[in-house]
Order: C-alpha cells, then structure tokens, then sequence
C-alpha cells in the first residue's frame, strides 16, 4: 500500500498559530494580499473565508477572502505571544498560565476564540480534560466569541476515565444543553453509566443542528465497533467524508479502531494517520493514533512503521506511546 506521509515533526502542528512576526507598523496589524496590496490596520474578525480589516486613517473596513492572501503580521498581546510560544514549545501548563492573563487583556472576539481554543488544547495535551471542559464551557458564556466545534473538549480514548472526570460527566448528561450532554456521554463510554450515555446520545444523533447531531452520530459508533459488521464500517467511512474537516478527527480515530479489529490492517493506518496528521486540538489522540498506525503498518510495511514509531518518539517524549514505540523500535530491530 503506497503511503503518502510526511514527518510528524513537520506536520504535528499543534495548532495553526498565524501572525508570529512582528507587525510592520507597531500600533497596526498588516495583511498583504495578491497582488502585492499592503493594507494596516487592525483585523476585526479571521475565519476560514478571510480577513477583515478595518484600514488604519479611513475606519474602512476590506474583507480580504483567504484565498487571496499572501501574509499576514499580526499585533498580539505579550500574554498571547508568549503563550503561544510556550505551547508550540509543549510547556502546556506555563502556556495555559499565559493564555489566561492574555484573555484578560484581549478583547477582539476572534482572538479570544483563538486564545479559548489554545487553552483548551493546552488542557487536553497535559491530560487534564477536567480543566478543558471548564475551559471551554467557560468560553461558552461570552456569545461575543463562542469557541468553534473543532474545540469541543468530547471524550473520544477508550480509556476508562478517573472518578472526577466520571462524575462530572454524569453532572453534564443530566443538563439540559444538548452540547453539555454530549460532552458528558462521551467521557462515559464503558463506565456503569454506559447505557444512558448511549440513550442520551441516540436522543442527539436527531438534533435538529445537525453539527451535534454529526457528533453524537459518530460517538454511537464506540459503542458498535466491537459488533459492527464490515458493511456497517463502510457506511462509517462514508459518513466520515460528510463530515466537517474540523471534526474529522475523533470518529477517524473510532474508525481506525473498528478496522484494525476486522484485521483491515492498513485501511485502519490510514484512518488512524488522519488524526495523526491533522487534528491540532487534542494531542492525545494525535499521539494514540500516531502510535496505532504504526502498530498496523509492522505487519506488511516494517520500515514505514519504523519510521513513524521514530517520530512518536520524536514528537511526544514524554508520553506513554512514546515509551510503547521505543519499545517496538528495539524489538523491531532485532
């Protein structure tokens, strides 16, 4: 099976952080757009379409679609900067330290969904899911600068969760929100609260937004993936294409596990390395999934496996999976 990948360490950005450099003029924010256009001034809003910003000396706001920009220099807070730093550094816990003091002097709703989204990140790569979901559900109040779905802390590991996180979780199930009651099914699978977890997500799955109703679809499937047969898993695969690239990353990780199961061993590597290479939000299943891969590539494709087995340990050298690659290298070696 040909594989198209590229080095973890090159692609594992945790986040994609724009606006490092600093700007040309100090009190501006710049972008510069084909065909070489110059425009200060100070950036109102980012999103996925483009830029909008409000041009230094006219108050004109210019709306620059993503398409058409070449670079952008953007005037952070010191906190952000810093914080920022301090993450791609993998200093989460300084970095989450940081990010707070700069949501206490940003005030430009879409930086502050990116400095919400960094901390929530930040929580979930420390293993502290707990301080992500407060994180985020505290995000949540501020309507001026909600978080994006790409960041919603849900539980997605088979691990069997720790007492705190389990009994917050029961706590969320029973609200009425139906995003706080997605996020506590999730940190539930396989615990003695299991079956309501599912009942209450087979309750979602028909939500009218259907971005939830995408999420609690596709957290149903841990509770199949022991059982489903090879043409269940198929209709999986194609409701993976439906979904967001956003929130890809949690049911690839589920896919990847039903595949490897059916002995599919290099379809679940596929499906384990989208995770790998392309979720930013939740170092954990990065890392799980990164390792995963190359468990199921050792059978037809060793050197390949040795090769991502390097770079889990490269990456992530402090994490369990790191430890379990180092441990297949040596054998794999002999």
């Amino acid at each position: 099976m040909p594989l198209v990948r590229c080095r973890l360490v090159a692609c594992l950005a945790p986040l994609v952080l724009l606006g490092a450099a600093q700007p040309a003029r100090a009190q501006d924010d710049m972008v510069q757009r084909r065909p070489g256009i110059v425009l200060h001034g100070r950036i109102v809003n980012q999103d996925a379409t483009g830029i909008r910003i409000l041009e230094a000396g006219t108050n004109r706001e210019q709306f620059v679609p993503a398409d058409k920009i070449e670079r952008i220099e953007l005037k952070l807070s010191a906190e952000q900067r810093e914080g920022e730093d301090l993450y791609r550094e993998k200093s989460y816990a300084a970095a989450v330290q940081r990010l707070r003091a700069a949501l206490g002097v940003e005030r430009r709703g879409w930086l502050r969904r990116r400095i919400g989204s960094e901390i929530v990140a930040a929580s979930l790569a420390l293993d502290d899911p707990l301080a992500a979901i407060d994180a985020f559900l505290e995000a949540s109040q501020d309507p001026q600068s909600p978080l994006p779905w790409s960041a919603i802390p849900i539980g997605w590991l088979p691990d069997a969760p720790p007492a705190a996180l389990r009994q917050r979780a029961a706590v969320l199930l029973r609200e009425e929100d139906p995003l706080r009651r997605l996020i506590g099914a999730s940190y539930l699978f396989g615990t003695e609260q299991s079956e309501p977890a599912r009942s209450a997500l087979t309750q979602l799955a028909r939500h009218s937004d259907e971005r939830l109703a995408a999420l609690a679809r596709t957290q149903l499937w841990r509770w199949r993936m022991d059982q489903a047969s090879a043409a269940e898993i198929a209709g999986w695969e194609s409701e993976l294409d439906t979904l967001s690239p956003d929130t890809r990353g949690g049911p690839s990780f589920v896919l990847g596990l039903a595949l490897e199961r059916l002995g599919a061993h290099d379809a679940a590597a596929l499906a384990f390395l989208r995770p790998a290479l392309v979720l930013r939000g939740d170092a954990r299943i990065a890392r799980r999934s990164a390792y995963l891969a190359a468990l199921a590539l050792e059978r037809e494709h060793p050197d390949e496996a040795k090769r991502l087995h390097e770079d889990v340990v490269l990456e992530y050298p402090r994490s369990t999976e790191a430890a379990s690659s180092q441990a297949r290298l040596e054998t794999l070696g002999e």
